[in-house]
């Protein structure tokens, strides 16, 4: 961390794009040891909290999935490369949700790594780096294509849904993302009392991140709605805000809704699930039925998320392997990896569930994204309460 003037700090991070999502990247060696100071740093540098909701005054873009922020630094864990710690960071709050991971940003801390020099890389090389996830406490692998220089390739084929270029494919493998019950509950099908609502069936697993799903229909909904859609619907956003609250304190993550809302806004994610429909994706392409295995639209943040989560993939790759879950009853074709229909596309994710003694075990759920690097520097924090 460099002090060069008395009234801002100057401190080294480079902007990533990994998956649909975008975050600033530091190295655990260029942040103070102190968490507050560290919360406080990372608030200024994205522009948070801000009521205008904006973020302005910061690198921030004022959605979900740019109001990030990334921690990597080499691994002290035997068979481990890296260490990785994500942040989530609420707009128009002073919170950053350190309760779970983002699946999209894990395609980009390779990337990292391997640009600010805390791993070698050899030309044209596939390179897989193991990843110590600190906030779930699960490993992650990332495979990716060096370049003839020796740095992530950048150029390639591969089309993600919500990224307008294509890319380098980038594999990211969660190992066994869940060693204790999957279904918290022990159901794969729970019965949720809403306030001002009634009862509402979803399936409460913790794969990934922690996820509540829950069928369109039971919400008065076609499953095929785009973001703006449901984000000018004040109502149903309180709705799905009070399901997820509730489902997290059915799945033990609090004794208080309340207290999931104001604290913690990135877990568990809550996802509206459909059976495949022909829809209009939010860049113009038509989606075919027989393209897709289910329809899903994924809150992140309390906004729909413009395309899909990363961890959610992974959890909704789960619930749709097994049998009776909100998802699995939601998939009429036989599949091999799940091709979710969300808002700016499809992505495919792949999941590897058996069943041992009752209980359903995760060995491995994968997906492909793409990840660069879009700016390299210094971010300014001004000494505000320092």
């Amino acid at each position: 961390m460099k002090n060069k003037n008395k009234n801002y700090l100057e401190i080294p991070s480079i902007l990533m794009r990994g998956g649909t999502s975008k975050g600033l990247f530091f190295k655990e060696e260029d942040l103070p040891s102190d968490k507050a100071l560290r919360d406080k740093i990372f608030l200024l540098a994205v522009g948070s909290p801000d009521s205008y909701k904006k973020q302005i005054d910061g690198v921030g873009s004022a959605t979900s999935s740019t109001s990030k922020i990334a921690i990597v630094d080499k691994s002290s864990r035997d068979g481990f490369d890296l260490d990785y710690t994500f942040g989530h960071i609420s707009i128009d709050k002073p919170v950053i949700d350190y309760s779970g991971n983002c699946g999209n940003l894990s395609s980009a801390v390779g990337v990292f790594a391997i640009e600010s020099g805390l791993i070698e890389a050899k030309p044209n090389e596939i390179k897989s780096i193991k990843i110590w996830q600190r906030n779930i406490k699960k490993e992650l692998r990332v495979t990716l294509k060096i370049d003839e220089f020796g740095k992530a390739e950048i150029l390639g084929d591969f089309f993600l849904a919500g990224v307008n270029n294509l890319g380098s494919p980038i594999t990211v493998e969660f190992m066994k993302p869940n060693d204790k019950r999957l279904f918290p509950t022990g159901k794969t099908i729970d019965t949720l009392d809403i306030p001002n609502f009634g009862k509402i069936e979803a399936t409460l697993i913790d794969a990934g991140n922690t996820t509540v799903f829950v069928d369109a229909k039971d919400l008065g909904l076609s499953g095929i709605e785009l973001p703006n859609e449901i984000d000018s619907d004040k109502k149903l956003l309180e709705l799905l805000e009070l399901i997820r609250c509730y489902g997290a304190v059915k799945m033990g993550l609090s004794n208080d809704w309340q207290e999931i809302s104001q604290n913690q806004p990135a877990t568990p994610k809550i996802s509206i699930i459909s059976t495949p429909k022909e829809y209009i994706a939010t860049n113009g392409d038509k989606i075919s039925k027989n393209s897709i295995d289910i329809c899903a639209r994924i809150i992140s943040m309390g906004k729909a998320h413009h395309a899909y989560t990363g961890t959610g993939a992974i959890a909704t790759a789960v619930a749709g392997v097994i049998p009776n879950t909100i998802v699995s009853n939601a998939v009429t074709n036989e599949i091999d990896e799940l091709r979710i229909g969300h808002s700016a596309g499809v992505i495919s994710v792949g999941a590897e569930v058996k069943e041992k003694d009752g209980e359903f075990l995760v060995e491995r759920a994968f997906f492909t994204r793409t990840a660069r690097v879009l700016m390299k520097g210094q971010v300014i924090i001004p000494k505000i309460g320092f």
